[in-house]
């Protein structure tokens, strides 16, 4: 799979990055204080799994105890904004064994500061041409069938 309009995506890419420099401040304070309270174990912070996000959990082989320790440990790689909803992208890697870590992404809603669900999850090496080479920052938005 490749990328099928480089010129078109690394246009779209570009003003993608400027995009995330300006709110990426905004997305790591949001979940460092959600990783706070969770990591605490306070009362007043809610992690839910969305059904989609409990389909995905199994059909990509991600444990509940991976996907939590993803939203504790993680760092926010993207914000989004939409319909008054907003969306973090958070990027983790799992220790699967001695010198062997594992990316995933688990794409939260913030309902409010400390109530969140979690929407899906995934390996972004599933669709590694949309990524650039960290996984951490999307570059390609085509489907990649030829």
């Amino acid at each position: 799979m490749i990328c099928l309009q480089p010129s078109r995506c690394e246009e779209r890419s570009l003003r993608n990055r400027a995009r995330i420099e300006d709110i990426l401040t905004e997305a790591e304070l949001l979940l460092s204080n959600f990783q706070d309270k969770l990591t605490e174990g306070s009362e007043e912070v809610r992690l839910r799994m969305k059904y989609h996000a409990e389909q995905r959990e199994m059909f990509r082989a991600f444990s509940r105890y991976e996907i939590v320790e993803a939203a504790k440990q993680g760092w926010a790689i993207d914000l989004t904004k939409r319909d008054n909803k907003t969306f973090i992208v958070i990027m983790y890697y799992l220790h699967t064994g001695p010198r062997s870590y594992r990316p995933i992404h688990v794409v939260c809603m913030v309902n409010s500061p400390f109530d969140w669900e979690i929407i899906t999850v995934y390996d972004p090496r599933s669709k590694s041409w949309w990524w650039d080479k960290n996984l951490s920052t999307r570059v390609c938005w085509c489907n990649g069938e030829e």
